[in-house]
């Protein structure tokens, strides 16, 4: 998968370069290297808002959110969190609706996953 980000990199094909970044990033998470795994699903996700593609750049940050909940460490919630609630500032800086909907959703299960339902209640609300 690293060589196909590399030909498409050396292509300019931006779109399958974070596809294939997101191949990258289930790997790290697959062989449990989950910080390498968040870290290169948000650059798979920048290249997707450069290129306008909400439903990816959503797609990224969960497999983002992801790599950051399946850590042990007592911080991984709170990164996980982040990284949604900085992806929620961009799109509305944005003023991209589509986006800020589908990161809330995001939110919401996330909270419930960590598990907080009441803030999933209020997230939701939002």
């Amino acid at each position: 998968a690293k060589q196909a980000v590399e030909r498409f990199q050396h292509e300019g094909d931006r779109k399958n370069e974070a596809l294939a970044l997101q191949t990258v990033a289930r790997t790290h998470i697959a062989n449990r290297e989950f910080l390498r795994a968040a870290r290169v699903a948000k650059d798979a996700q920048t290249i997707l808002a450069q290129l306008g593609d909400t439903e990816g750049e959503i797609e990224m940050l969960q497999t983002a959110v992801e790599a950051h909940l399946a850590r042990q460490e007592a911080a991984a919630k709170e990164d996980a969190l982040q990284c949604a609630m900085e992806a929620l500032a961009e799109f509305r800086r944005r003023d991209n609706l589509r986006g800020q909907a589908l990161v809330l959703s995001l939110l919401a299960r996330t909270y419930v996953q960590i598990p907080d339902p009441e803030t999933a209640v209020y997230v939701v609300r939002d």
